[in-house]
């Protein structure tokens, strides 16, 4: 599973810090995922102890954000959204 290390939001987008086995596959998951309107690596991916490490900023659909939410509730949204990539 994904483990983050640090969860920002900013300016509309959420950019998060983490290590995973393979980030192209969280890319991948992202970037085909509706409710994600933008996605891309802030960093270069490094790999470190086995596994990846890696930045990604993403800009949720503003479908699922209403311009009435906070940014600590997107941080909710984008929290919920990875639960399930770690199933």
């Amino acid at each position: 599973g994904v483990t983050f290390t640090n969860i920002v939001g900013a300016n509309g987008a959420v950019t998060f810090h983490g290590t995973v086995n393979r980030a192209s596959d969280v890319m991948m998951r992202l970037a085909n995922d509706e409710r994600v309107e933008a996605v891309k690596f802030t960093s270069p991916i490094r790999m470190q102890q086995g596994r990846d490490t890696f930045s990604i900023e993403m800009v949720i659909s503003s479908q699922i954000i209403q311009s009435d939410q906070s940014l600590d509730e997107e941080d909710v949204v984008v929290a919920q959204y990875f639960e399930g990539i770690n199933r």
